[in-house]
């Protein structure tokens, strides 16, 4: 699932293989861009889970929600599918894909839309040195004091970059219920659940499978017999790595978006 990390990540990758590139061809739902054929890439960041790639005067946003993805293909034509791709974007070196985006908008780079999307996102947790002390003082002012702790973790207003799987894992790694509202946490309670995930996130920037369970001290690997990469994400009805009471798993909040946890190791203070 493409979290924070996963679009940085991939900015990266884009970053090196497009910018200072010329543009044979491109396509945006289908259509084709005539006007940047010829026209260099002069960026590709992230921001959260959005990632922003530059041409000339104008800003392509895309956020791949939860089945999205960029892929490199051998050529436009290559990539198969019913649906025409989301982006296509070619180089004489080479093809990159978009499929199945949540959202793709193209953008005046000096417009006040792209203004405002810079100014919507809160502090990326993804980057180094991220202002994590501001996001409480942020949580309370976006959103009322009920409001479910795992809408304030996913509204990315607050801070960006959290999904659903760096939701689930910072709440377990933080003992705290996904079924508390903002209320039940004081600021530091706040501010340490956000930088758990800033945590989390920075740790994941390299290559290989995202890992929140992490080798123990002096050794090289995990001790469990079990292997999994992840405390409670994707293993509602197994054992908990810590107490061995059963994950459980619901859709919670605004999105009804799927939440693991262990009821034991994650008591809360529910009202």
């Amino acid at each position: 699932m493409p979290e924070g990390d996963t679009v940085h990540k991939l900015a990266r990758v884009l970053r090196t293989e497009l910018v200072e590139r010329a543009i044979v061809s491109s396509t945006i739902d289908g259509t084709a861009m005539h006007e940047w054929v010829g026209a260099e890439v002069d960026d590709v960041f992230a921001i959260g889970k959005h990632l922003f790639i530059v041409i000339g005067d104008r800003v392509l946003r895309t956020h791949l929600g939860m089945h999205g993805k960029w892929v490199r293909a051998r050529s436009e034509r290559s990539v198969g599918g019913r649906r025409a791709p989301s982006v296509t974007l070619s180089t004489t070196d080479v093809t990159f894909a978009c499929l199945a985006a949540k959202e793709v908008e193209l953008l005046d780079l000096r417009g006040q839309r792209f203004r405002a999307w810079k100014r919507r996102l809160g502090p990326d947790l993804s980057v180094e040195g991220v202002a994590v002390e501001a996001i409480p003082g942020r949580a309370r002012s976006l959103l009322p004091s009920h409001a479910p702790i795992v809408d304030v973790l996913l509204d990315q207003r607050i801070a960006s970059g959290i999904g659903n799987v760096y939701k689930s894992e910072a709440l377990h790694l933080e003992h705290r219920s996904p079924r508390e509202m903002l209320r039940a946490f004081a600021d530091d309670e706040l501010f340490a659940l956000f930088h758990r995930a800033h945590r989390l996130l920075r740790s994941n920037l390299r290559g290989g499978p995202r890992r929140t369970r992490l080798p123990r001290p002096n050794h090289t690997a995990l001790r469990d017999e079990d292997d999994s990469v992840l405390w409670v994400y994707g293993r509602g009805g197994e054992p908990c790595f810590r107490c061995e009471s059963i994950i459980d798993y619901a859709r919670m909040g605004a999105g009804n978006r799927g939440t693991w946890w262990c009821a034991r190791c994650q008591p809360g203070r529910v009202e």
